[in-house]
């Protein structure tokens, strides 16, 4: 009998470890399990900057990310002007600048996926850093509020930019510069002040004028405070012009030459001069003649800084991509792609800092199949004949003003979010599907 009880004993003690090391594995396969779960859930939401920190620019002139050893491919959308009110305040209340807000980056890259957002500081137009009208309208204020607005929206985007994840462009909006002639004291041609504009302290072409209002000066305080705050994060391009053109008398790679490589040299020293982290110096993209449609000037370019791309504007509405290598009759299509081949071909970075599905003009129906064939050759890995592009782009715009490049419906007021899809307009639904194909193919 006692014999009995012990063998019941033991057995039940046996079967309690049995089970305690079951438990014990169990436990440790499910700890095992939901570890392998979270890490592979956290390599798929890790940030774009999470995934690549601070990038360059490589041998081939593409951007590379050492940190993951690989190129990159940025893909995101543009604001719209940073001082932009309402224009007509009946039709939609809520001005482009309303939607430059932190939340909303953050917003924008939780629906569309976005990699790179842009915040434009228009130079002139509507409220911009050098704009000195005065009057009722929203859209003008007197310089100091101007700027002193720009600086918080800039401020507010990169901040949105650092909690998402996103890399973040400061661009430097030039598009028609004209400065009155009360702002100099003295009258004188229009041309006079769009060439003063490109001041150099080295080019003959463009010499600093005594008499002329501190334009040269306060565009280097820009760029140095812009670089000496923000140019430790890793996530900062900056864009030295967005698109010289007629306007501002930069139609031709001559006209480049002449004013704006020395003018964009001397912004660049400025930029690495004043970076708190010159180990990693953040990209640079310069724009280029006739609205960043010649950006085979990049080929000649006597720039030297390492981390410099080259603006190449296009709008599929406009610039109809060529149906074939040998296609001629669509000129402007045909040329910009020339343009940025022959500019890649010379082993340069092209950055596509401003794009859209609509004409130029931002008025009219956006063209899917051309955005599309666009989007295609953006994402050209190189063959025989052509190199390979994997160009980064931006593009326009991020705003429900009445006009078809929004991304947004006119009726849309809230400039925070988050959104829905039936928020999006057709130029939005176009963008949403090229970003988030993007983001899958990642």
């Amino acid at each position: 009998m006692a014999c009995f009880y012990i063998f019941y004993i033991w057995s039940y003690l046996w079967l309690f470890i049995c089970l305690q090391l079951f438990l014990v594995n169990t436990t440790t396969e499910r700890l095992e399990m939901n570890n392998k779960i979270f890490l592979k859930d956290s390599e798929k939401t890790l940030t774009p900057v999470e995934k690549y920190g601070y990038l360059s620019i490589n041998d081939d002139g593409l951007i590379y990310s050492e940190s993951a050893k690989e190129v990159v491919q940025l893909k995101g959308l543009s604001f719209h002007g940073l001082g932009f009110g309402p224009e007509d305040p009946a039709v939609n209340p809520v001005g482009p600048k309303e939607f430059a807000n932190r939340k909303a980056v953050i917003n924008l890259a939780q629906m569309l996926k976005a990699d790179i957002v842009r915040a434009p500081v228009y130079v002139d137009e509507w409220g911009g850093f050098f704009h000195t009208a005065t009057g009722d309208d929203e859209k003008y204020s007197n310089q100091s509020v101007n700027r002193d607005n720009l600086y918080g929206r800039v401020a507010a985007i990169i901040s949105g930019a650092v909690e998402a994840g996103l890399y973040v462009v400061i661009d430097w909006h030039i598009l028609n510069v004209t400065i009155p002639d009360e702002a100099v004291g003295n009258s004188g041609a229009e041309a006079y002040h769009k060439t003063k504009y490109w001041q150099s302290k080295y080019s003959s072409y463009a010499p600093v004028d005594p008499d002329y209002p501190d334009i040269y000066e306060d565009t280097v305080h820009f760029f140095a405070n812009m670089s000496r705050t923000y140019g430790d994060l890793p996530n900062v391009i900056f864009e030295l012009a967005n698109e010289p053109s007629k306007a501002t008398l930069v139609e031709s790679y001559e006209d480049w030459h002449n004013y704006v490589e020395p003018w964009a040299k001397e912004m660049i020293e400025v930029i690495r001069a004043n970076d708190p982290d010159p180990d990693h110096p953040n990209l640079i993209s310069v724009g280029t003649p006739t609205w960043s449609q010649y950006v085979g000037v990049a080929a000649e370019s006597s720039i030297e800084d390492a981390n410099v791309m080259y603006n190449a504007h296009i709008y599929a509405g406009s610039h109809l991509y060529p149906s074939g290598p040998n296609d001629k009759t669509l000129s402007e299509g045909e040329r910009i792609r020339d343009e940025i081949i022959i500019a890649r071909k010379a082993g340069k970075a092209v950055f596509i800092s401003e794009w859209g599905s609509t004409t130029a003009d931002g008025a009219a129906t956006p063209d899917r199949e051309q955005a599309m064939l666009w989007d295609e050759f953006f994402n050209h890995e190189g063959d025989a004949n052509t190199p390979t592009m994997l160009l980064s782009s931006c593009y326009w715009n991020i705003s429900s003003k009445d006009e078809a490049s929004s991304i947004f419906n006119p009726d849309v007021v809230d400039p925070i979010g988050p959104w829905v899809s039936s928020n999006l307009s057709e130029s939005g639904e176009i963008i949403r599907d090229i970003l988030l194909n993007h983001t899958e193919e990642d």
